[in-house]
């Protein structure tokens, strides 16, 4: 078993928010940033191999606000099966947890968990195919969430709400390695 913890601190003179009706970044207030890291690999036998990494972070403005779009939790877990013969295959699972979308903290963004699968065929010394499976139980899922005031055409008035980049639904590829 490998294990390291690590706690850090940073501080920022500005901090990058984004700002949803220009698309972009923008420079915000000074911001301090903590937290803890865990990372964890432990090789029970000589064919499998654990994974576990783990992140805590609090994010604040010097004034107390919550930075946007910060989230607070974060996890990465795999199985790895390697050289059973010409197989090898792993699974991991990532989470992003909550954060808040604004400043008050008032609304938060959803977590979300993904799973991946790999599974690998050595065919020759110099040959090896690999399957990927990418979101595996094909989870509606978003990789990031906004809150900010859109206006669509016909609408009276902005209106705030959440805005996302959902999540690729499942997708497969198919690799074939060749060495020389």
């Amino acid at each position: 078993l490998q294990s390291s913890v690590a706690l850090w601190k940073l501080d920022f003179d500005s901090e990058l928010v984004y700002v949803g009706d220009a698309g972009a970044t923008e420079a915000s207030g000074a911001s301090t940033r903590r937290g803890i890291e865990w990372n964890n690999r432990w090789i029970p036998m000589p064919w499998l191999l654990f994974d576990a990494d783990l992140a805590w972070t609090r994010a604040r403005f010097r004034n107390g606000d919550r930075i946007p779009n910060s989230i607070d939790r974060v996890a990465s877990v795999a199985a790895t099966v390697r050289d059973l013969g010409p197989w090898s295959a792993s699974l991991q699972w990532r989470y992003l947890g909550p954060g808040a979308l604004i400043e008050d903290n008032s609304v938060r963004s959803l977590s979300s968990l993904s799973t991946n699968l790999r599974v690998g065929y050595r065919i020759t010394q110099h040959a090896e195919a690999t399957l990927d499976v990418f979101n595996l139980f094909d989870r509606r899922l978003n990789d990031i969430q906004y809150f900010y005031e859109s206006q669509l055409p016909g609408e009276a008035a902005p209106v705030a709400d959440r805005h996302v980049h959902p999540a690729e639904p499942r997708s497969i590829r198919l690799t074939l390695q060749l060495r020389f």
